[in-house]
């Protein structure tokens, strides 16, 4: 029979009881209605003289004792465990499983994704994204950086070129006095050579002009290849070092900026993109897991529902369940659990007791009129 029948069949047997108890109350009071009592500290006191005097007072101690006696001899007991139960039982499952929400897996994930990994591609995303504009922008420092060079590279090549034009001019003039030194030279020997009568004074006075000329010739010369050298200890560390190394920077520069351009950037726009999808791919799984966690959670409201209406129906008039604001429906489902597990005696006041209860207050009240 199901829980439907039953709870019908037992409305249908009180409705008769209700009707004998009312059949029963008009007969023992020959259908006369009855003046109302007045219940002054739980007692059933004599009414005023216009009321017969009852024969006994029906009291609030004696109803509770009759109550106990009764709900002793009307407890439920389980016949399975032989244990008294405080709530009538639901026939339902003791313990209600409510339902696991079976999630997507993301594939590169190998579990459901969270708006923590949203959050977290995101940031991963901004990131990629930035650092392709820092390469952007290390193209254009290597670009500036390498025009500098070259501005150095030509400027020192310039300045090489001049300090040598002027060594070649030096040497030139180096050169020049150097042939006049050896003419004077060669003069001065010949004239030396001369023996006195034979020396004119044309010869002694040229002797003498050569003797003071070559030591400045002489004296000229080595400024002169002073002053090359000077020329030379500066051009030639900017023509075979510092020049050189321009040309390698320069070359570098050149050769890091291809890489940025044809390797970093284009990986990191691959790695932008799949961010990207990431982000949709993460995002789409969390909304349709979203939909599968409320279908689930719809499911276990129906359950909880069900089986908390159930309790109330089957406790009605003796005690009713609901669900705390925050309360889960999982604790809800193991609070009504934990009321079917107390073994405490069970049933409230029968229909036998109610009946009686309810005859015997009659017959106060007609033992009064």
């Amino acid at each position: 029979m199901s829980f439907l029948n039953k709870r019908v069949e037992e409305s249908i047997k009180q409705a008769k009881l209700l009707a004998q108890m009312s059949e029963m109350s008009y007969r023992s009071l020959n259908g006369t209605r009855q003046t109302r009592s007045s219940f002054t500290n739980n007692d059933l006191k004599e009414q005023p003289a216009t009321d017969k005097p009852a024969v006994g007072s029906l009291t609030s101690e004696m109803i509770a004792q009759y109550k106990r006696e009764e709900e002793e001899n009307n407890k439920y007991v389980d016949p399975a465990s032989g244990k008294e139960f405080l709530y009538a039982p639901t026939g339902m499952t003791s313990t209600i499983k409510l339902s696991t929400p079976s999630l997507v897996d993301v594939a590169s994930l190998s579990r459901p994704a969270t708006v923590v990994d949203v959050s977290q591609e995101k940031n991963k995303y901004a990131k990629i994204y930035q650092d392709i504009q820092d390469k952007k922008q290390e193209i254009e420092d290597k670009k500036r950086e390498g025009k500098d060079k070259e501005k150095e590279k030509a400027e020192n090549e310039a300045y090489v070129l001049e300090l040598k034009n002027q060594r070649t001019a030096i040497d030139t003039i180096k050169k020049q006095v150097e042939k006049e030194e050896t003419k004077a030279t060669k003069r001065l020997a010949v004239l030396t050579g001369i023996s006195t009568p034979k020396k004119s004074a044309k010869d002694t006075d040229e002797e003498n002009e050569l003797m003071t000329k070559i030591p400045l010739l002489q004296a000229e010369i080595i400024q002169l290849d002073t002053q090359i050298k000077d020329l030379e200890a500066i051009y030639l560390p900017l023509e075979t070092t510092d020049i050189p190394n321009l040309k390698t920077d320069i070359a570098t520069l050149v050769a890091e900026i291809k890489q940025i351009q044809t390797v970093d950037i284009p990986n990191l726009e691959t790695d932008l993109e799949q961010s990207g999808q990431d982000i949709i791919t993460y995002q789409e799984n969390v909304d349709e897991n979203v939909i599968i966690e409320n279908q689930t959670a719809r499911e276990n409201k129906k359950i909880m529902k069900e089986y908390q209406d159930t309790f109330n129906i089957m406790n009605k008039n003796r005690y009713q369940v609901t669900q705390d604001p925050t309360e889960t429906d999982l604790d809800f489902i193991k609070r009504i659990d934990s009321f079917m597990m107390m073994y405490l005696s069970y049933f409230f006041i029968s229909l036998k007791t109610n009946y009686i209860l309810c005859l015997l207050f009659v017959l106060s009240e007609g033992a009064r009129g």
